[in-house]
């Protein structure tokens, strides 16, 4: 499968992955609305930046967490409303003033210490979406801030949902050509996907 000229190889299972990755949190798991607002940690890497473009593809107004202004400046060029700084401003604080009172959604690929006032940072109902741990240390969450505020926290494992979903990443593939590509940049990503997942069964046996 011929990857587009724009991207090599690295480039392309990199895209494949985090794209999918944005795409299936925030829309499958997560249940990401038009209008609805969304905070992402790591903003300025390649996974945070994804959910950046594909929030915003969908509708919703991001709020972009990262620790260094060219990450920042990234960010704000993938599409965010809002920056704030991760290593320096006070996360619960900007997102509850950005929100009008708490960010309907957490898109965190970091953990660490941002985990507890990226939860304390969610609006009634607001989702908190795990998608890894870049910062190389696993959070403990404190559950009463989950139970006080009706909030929910999802796990979100794009790689092992598409191996064991065939038809479910068929669909994904083709909802992101449609809704996302476009937007973000003139590839045929969802092609990048299809080509990835070959790559990891064969990768795989």
């Amino acid at each position: 499968m011929r990857i587009p000229d724009t991207l090599d190889a690295a480039q392309a299972a990199t895209f494949a992955q985090s794209h999918c990755t944005a795409m299936f949190a925030l829309r499958d798991r997560g249940g990401l609305s038009a209008g609805e607002t969304v905070l992402v940690l790591g903003a300025g890497g390649g996974v945070g930046l994804a959910a950046v473009q594909v929030a915003t593809a969908l509708g919703a107004t991001v709020l972009a967490g990262a620790s260094s202004e060219d990450k920042r400046r990234a960010a704000r060029a993938a599409g965010a409303v809002a920056v704030l700084d991760t290593s320096a401003q006070s996360l619960k604080d900007a997102a509850r003033e950005f929100s009008n009172g708490g960010v309907d959604l957490v898109y965190d690929p970091v953990g660490g210490d941002l985990a507890d006032p990226a939860l304390r940072s969610l609006r009634v109902g607001g989702r908190y979406l795990v998608i890894g741990f870049a910062s190389g240390t696993i959070p403990s969450l404190p559950l009463n801030q989950v139970l006080l505020r009706n909030r929910s926290v999802v796990g979100v494992d794009w790689g092992a949902w598409s191996m064991s979903d065939a038809a479910g990443q068929h669909a994904l593939r083709r909802d992101y050509q449609v809704t996302v590509s476009s937007p973000i940049r003139n590839v045929r990503a969802f092609l990048i996907c299809a080509w990835l997942m070959i790559f990891i069964r064969f990768s795989r046996s």
